[in-house]
Formats: structure tokens, C-alpha cells, sequence
């Protein structure tokens, strides 16, 4: 249920992408990654291991994508999102691709780059991309949380096995 809510709401905030929509999303994902230290301090140990690896997972994808790039995205400018993230994710490539099958303002194509058709689609684009590349920022980490604790799961089987095979 949780899942089928953050895809539709993922969607709807790509397909209707503002700034306050792009701020929004930006601010989920933030409190999602604190959490994730809080909880790995707080929680009992099979509880942690999910929030370490949704954490690790979670703030790498956000450093990677974001990290060493140039400032947070303005309106009025008129790059793609992409020249704003890191040029050499894969994911990049999915955003784009999402973007344009959600977005409800075509782009328009010519020599292979994208052209500016408004002021409203340019803001559209650049707040749809990363809004996408947050998302992704949300599943990685989600990914990473159920590798972690998978990961955790095996090693206490392993040292339980250990433990009856000395006895």
C-alpha cells in the first residue's frame, strides 16, 4: 500500500513538476535520510541493519547525483536538469525516459538536444528531472535497507551454525 501511494504520488509530482512540488520532494527525501541515522543509532540490531543500508544506499545515490554539481536548479535558466546531476549515471538515462512518457508537455526535438519551448516548460523539465532523480534517491535507498538486512539475516544463520557445530 505504502509502495502503490509513493509511486502515485511520484508520478503526479512528475507529471504536474513545480518548483514547490521539486522543494517538497526534496525535503521527504531529506527527513527519510536523517531518519535513516537516527534509526540506525536507536533501533535494535535487526532494525538497524535495514536503516544502515537504506542510509549508506540512500545518501550515496543523493552525493552522486547531486553531490558535486553546481547549484539547486533555477527556473529561469535555461539548462536541462541533466547538465545539473552527474553526467555519468545510468539513472540518468531512466529519469530522462520517465519524464518524457509522464510529462504532459511534449518536448520538442532538434539536432538531438532539447530546445526551450516556454518559460513554464522549462521550469516543467528541470523540476521533473529532479524530481525523478530523488525518487530514485527513495528506491536505492530502499534497495540498500533490504540488501543490508538480508545481509544481516545470513550472518547471524552463519554464526548460529557456527555456534551449534562447536557444541
Amino acid at each position: 500500500m505504502i509502495g502503490t501511494a509513493f509511486f502515485a504520488v511520484g508520478l503526479a509530482a512528475i507529471r504536474y513538476s513545480t518548483y514547490l512540488w521539486l522543494r517538497t520532494i526534496n525535503t521527504v527525501v531529506l527527513f527519510y535520510l536523517m531518519f535513516a541515522i537516527l534509526a540506525v543509532v536507536q533501533y535494535p540490531k535487526r532494525i538497524r541493519a535495514f536503516w544502515l543500508g537504506f542510509a549508506v544506499f540512500g545518501w550515496g545515490y543523493y552525493y552522486a547525483a547531486f553531490g558535486p554539481w553546481e547549484g539547486w536548479p533555477d527556473p529561469d535558466i535555461s539548462n536541462t536538469p541533466f547538465q545539473m546531476v552527474s553526467p555519468d549515471l545510468l539513472s540518468n538515462d531512466l529519469v530522462g525516459l520517465v519524464v518524457r512518457l509522464v510529462s504532459n508537455i511534449p518536448p520538442r526535438q532538434s539536432q538531438g538536444f532539447l530546445i526551450q519551448q516556454s518559460p513554464e516548460y522549462q521550469e516543467h523539465y528541470i523540476c521533473a528531472g529532479w524530481i525523478g532523480h530523488l525518487l530514485f534517491t527513495l528506491i536505492f535507498a530502499g534497495i540498500g535497507g533490504i540488501i543490508s538486512k538480508q545481509l544481516m539475516i545470513k550472518a547471524e544463520a552463519t554464526s548460529s551454525n557456527e555456534a551449534v557445530d562447536k557444541a
